[in-house]
């Protein structure tokens, strides 16, 4: 009985804590990074761009690459996934350790109230407590990340016109088979 009062309490923990998530990207930014990619698109493909020569494919890949703008969203977006991987490896190892300490404090649970009659009810407030203030952490992370993303994913809407126009001219480029596609003889760089 103490054990279904004790899975009752923490069901009911975690419902009220992953109730206060932030919900998805709502669909009205959905549709406006649709549509910033759809505008891109169209005018990914300019006028000349079938007379364009392999050498003026490259130089202009390379000059839209390095414009301020798409080097400030690269190397953000660079910084950010690399913080996000560090978090996430921290993260690995903080859930072992949790996840121990609670199978520890069961075993303990289990075995004091083998001895002390009414010790497993007060460890397992203590237990429950711990679960419902960790559902509020992952919640609060939670919607942290999805801010993030946010964030990165307008930052990359400011970009997409030069990305769409690169992938516009990668297609141009394999299309006339451009040797640079290959790589530098040597491996060196051009």
């Amino acid at each position: 009985m103490v054990t279904l009062a004790r899975a009752a309490m923490l069901v009911a923990s975690l419902g009220l804590s992953s109730s206060a998530q932030k919900p998805p990207p709502g669909r009205a930014q959905v549709d406006t990074l649709q549509k910033a990619m759809a505008d891109a698109q169209a005018k990914a493909a300019r006028p000349g761009d079938n007379a364009l020569t392999c050498d003026a494919i490259q130089n202009e890949i390379v000059s839209s690459m390095r414009d301020p703008a798409v080097t400030a969203v690269a190397t953000k977006a660079g910084a950010w996934s690399a913080d996000e991987q560090h978090k996430l490896e921290e993260a690995t190892g903080a859930s072992k350790a949790a996840m121990a300490r609670q199978m520890a404090m069961g075993l303990a649970s289990s075995l004091g109230s083998i001895f002390l009659p009414g010790l497993g009810m007060l460890t397992g407030r203590a237990q429950n407590a711990a679960a419902a203030a960790q559902a509020e952490q992952s919640a609060a992370a939670a919607a942290r990340n999805i801010q993030q993303l946010e964030e990165r994913m307008n930052e990359m809407m400011t970009i997409l016109p030069q990305v769409m126009r690169g992938q516009r001219l990668l297609e141009l480029a394999q299309g006339r088979k451009c040797d640079w596609l290959a790589g530098p003889p040597g491996g060196g760089a051009r």
